[in-house]
């Protein structure tokens, strides 16, 4: 843990709830949440951050003040004995041993008996109380009855106030007895001569009690090959310093690569060969560090890589969709789907030759024509040879967008295939689907716009005053970068365009806060977040529309809606300012010139 956790941004006085929050659980959208157990000592109240309870967290400000001894449960202990009073540090020391007392049937070090000190200490309490009472001569010498003296309850009392403890609890830790103090007198020839310092003797340990490291602990054997492992930090040490890593970052990558080549196979020389082999590590690995709670596989990988190392075996996200959707289908069916599911996925170099396609749009078009397929296999279809247009009649819906969107679907299905001679006929030729209804641009209400553009979070003004002057799309704010802003102007896809005041003063805020919260990072981009600021990428689709709390599509037709408003019908000047088409152009024109808003001056 680097240092303090940040104070809630809503009510300012809790800490966050984990290091990548900015608000704690009571003040979280949608809350309060109730806090997860501390994850070291399974308590759960006084939840302090980072999973851990007031008790635990090094920089609570519980720990700062006075508690109750974890073993006596002495009152007046702080955190730098370990929540531990002298006396017991002392009994610890003198009885290793730990177990069940027979008094209080709590799990202690055991001393005589065996009991624990503070049934112990009860019995010794109530035993010098009765001599007191009765006189130290009224009676021989009875040893101490702790059960009887701890059945009626036990009385607890303040830490560190009994005489010589401090020392008594040095000595039975050391293992050393206290020296006699005498008094000899010192001849002429000892108080002449020089006094001689005896050596200092160290009680050696006779095994090493110090706690597991993290790996141990979890069974991690240390790498098999350490020259590989020294390549590889170093290398990760390289790649901090030139991206800015933090010190916490840096141990993490360190500890994640330990238990990566930990768990690979001793490596095996080629036959014939001393030279020794170094085989390639899986992505596929790499995401399960995850699962031990080291959450640094991107930078792991950004390592691996590096050093050339990497072998990326992991299954884009629409094949994996693609093969647990279409599972149930015939083999016919998926077959030729397949095909047409490559071409798609990777293009085709034959003719007829085709691009490949975004995942998005492979998605979309099997998404519609799925459940038409799923409804012929469940009639007895086997193939798509033997669908026919009566089938695709009576399957297709009955009008709307579900009717257009299905047919470009099934159109694209049955044309790569009758392309590809997999089926005879094309079944969906020359039957009217009609084309998809385009939405109406609406305007955004003003107050959330005014709400976004004065947060107090300074990447959200940011990203609002851009799309708000400027209508940029998402995903030109995520390739946005810092050389792309200078004299006062944005410089993006060869326009050239004046930045006012407004958006000056925003950007500045949010440059101010990336140099304060990432001042080592080797980003290009002009926004980042706490994953990508260790790396060189954009930030992702989702963290524009979280941190916006408005869909960014929606700021970016409100701004070119308001534009058409300003210069009706110029469609040329819409196309120059937002760097747009001239058939995207005429839907903000057809909507400013619509029946309905003829009477609209806003």
């Amino acid at each position: 843990m680097s240092g303090p956790p940040r104070t809630c941004q809503a009510c300012g006085r809790k800490p966050v709830a984990h290091k990548r929050a900015r608000v704690c659980y009571d003040c979280h959208p949608g809350g309060p949440i109730v806090p997860p157990p501390c994850r070291r000592c399974g308590q759960t109240s006084d939840y302090c951050s980072a999973g851990l309870c007031g008790t635990c967290h090094q920089y609570s400000p519980a720990r700062l003040r006075p508690a109750s001894c974890r073993d006596c449960h002495a009152w007046g202990v702080r955190r730098i004995r370990n929540w531990l009073c002298h006396a017991c540090i002392g009994w610890q020391g003198q009885y290793p041993t730990v177990g069940d007392c027979h008094s209080c049937g709590q799990r202690r070090h055991l001393g005589r008996g065996p009991f624990c000190r503070l049934c112990w200490r009860t019995a010794s309490t109530a035993h010098r109380q009765r001599r007191k009472r009765t006189g130290h001569s009224a009676r021989r010498y009875q040893p101490l009855d702790v059960m009887a003296a701890n059945r009626h309850g036990q009385q607890l009392f303040f830490a560190d106030l009994d005489k010589h403890t401090r020392h008594q609890a040095r000595s039975a830790w050391s293992g050393t007895p206290r020296p006699a103090t005498t008094t000899t007198p010192l001849t002429a020839d000892a108080k002449t001569a020089t006094p001689k310092r005896k050596p200092r003797h160290r009680q050696l340990a006779l095994w090493d009690n110090r706690p597991p490291t993290w790996a141990a602990s979890h069974g991690i054997p240390d790498p098999p090959d350490s020259r590989l492992a020294a390549t590889l930090n170093a290398l990760a040490a390289d790649l901090a310093a030139r991206h800015g890593w933090s010190r916490t970052t840096r141990k993490r990558v360190r500890l994640a690569l330990k238990v990566l080549l930990g768990q690979q196979p001793r490596p095996q020389p080629p036959s014939g060969s001393r030279a020794r082999a170094t085989a390639k590590i899986r992505a596929s690995d790499v995401d399960r560090l995850n699962t031990l709670g080291l959450y640094s596989a991107s930078l792991v990988r950004l390592v691996l890589a590096e050093a050339g190392l990497l072998d990326d075996d992991r299954i884009p996200a629409i094949d994996r969709w693609y093969a647990r959707h279409t599972a149930a289908l015939p083999a016919g069916m998926q077959h030729e789907l397949g095909v047409w599911f490559d071409i798609m996925r990777n293009g085709s170099h034959t003719p007829p030759r085709r691009r490949p396609r975004a995942p998005i749009t492979i998605w979309v078009k099997l998404r519609h024509a799925l459940p038409l397929l799923e409804q012929w296999a469940a009639a007895g279809h086997q193939s798509l040879r033997e669908i026919s247009r009566h089938d695709v009649l009576a399957a297709l819906p009955p009008g709307g967008n579900p009717r257009a969107l299905t047919g470009v679907a099934l159109r694209s299905i049955f044309g790569i295939l009758r392309a590809r001679r997999l089926i005879f006929v094309n079944p969906t030729a020359r039957i009217p689907t009609g084309a998809a209804e385009r939405r109406q641009p609406v305007p955004v209400d003003v107050e959330l716009v005014k709400a976004a553009l004065h947060s107090p979070d300074p990447a959200r003004a940011a990203l609002t005053a851009l799309l708000a002057f400027y209508a940029l799309r998402r995903d030109q704010l995520r390739a946005v970068r810092l050389t792309d802003i200078h004299d006062r102007r944005l410089h993006l896809d060869g326009r050239s365009i004046t930045i006012p005041p407004p958006v000056q003063q925003r950007l500045a805020a949010y440059l101010d806060h990336r140099t304060r919260r990432w001042p080592s990072t080797a980003n290009p981009h002009l926004f980042i977040n706490q994953r990508t600021a260790a790396q060189t990428g954009p930030v992702g689709p989702r963290w524009i529309r979280l941190t916006l709390q408005l869909p960014p599509r929606a700021l970016r037709e409100d701004r070119i809606l308001d534009e058409a408003h300003a210069q009706p019908g110029d469609a040329r000047r819409l196309c120059d300012l937002f760097g747009m088409t001239v058939h995207t152009a005429e839907r903000f024109v057809a909507a400013v010139e619509h029946p309905d808003l003829a009477g609209d001056t806003s």
